[in-house]
This record gives structure tokens, sequence and C-alpha cells, in this order.
């Protein structure tokens, strides 16, 4: 099996366990924390310009899964918001 199918394979069952927008949030912090460490530790503006600029990108790729609903499989109820089905997911509620 190669490293990208692997990769793929662990992706999707992290997509079916927390949902791609969850998914997608976590690259997304990840990215802004890449970038304030180059920032802050190397003062290396420009590579952490990139992941900025990689993190907006990804929050664009977040409003479209948004958009289609492809959130979670088990998503909001009726009349909830995905923000508010996002606050009672028990992943989210042991940091609160």
């Amino acid at each position: 099996m190669t490293t990208l199918k692997l990769l793929a394979d662990q992706m999707e069952s992290l997509i079916d366990q927390y949902g791609l927008y969850n998914l997608l949030d976590a690259i997304e912090v990840t990215c802004y924390e890449k970038a304030e460490h180059l920032q802050v530790n190397w003062q290396d503006t420009e590579e952490s310009s990139r992941w900025v600029r990689c993190a907006s990108a990804i929050a664009t790729a977040m409003n479209k899964v948004a958009e289609e609903n492809l959130n979670h499989p088990n998503g909001p109820r009726q009349g909830e918001t995905w923000a508010q089905w996002y606050k009672r997911q028990p992943y989210n509620q042991e940091n609160e």
C-alpha cells in the first residue's frame, strides 16, 4: 500500500469520525500555529505568511463544506445550526 493510499484511508476514517468541517478546522488551526511559530521563533515573515495564506484557503474550503452540508454524517437536528451542533459534540465539550 502506498503512503498516499494509507494517508487517504486514515483521512477518510477521521472524516467519518469527526466530520469534514471539523477536520478542516483542525488543519486551519495547525496552519496558524505553524505561522505563529515561524514568526515568533525564527522571525521568518515570508514562510509565516505562506502558512497564513494556506489557513485562509482552508477557511474558504470550510465555508464551501458548510454550504454543501458535508460537515458530518450525523449533522445538526432540525432547526439547529452547525455551530450549535458542533458545541454539543463530546470531543468539543471536554475543552470548555
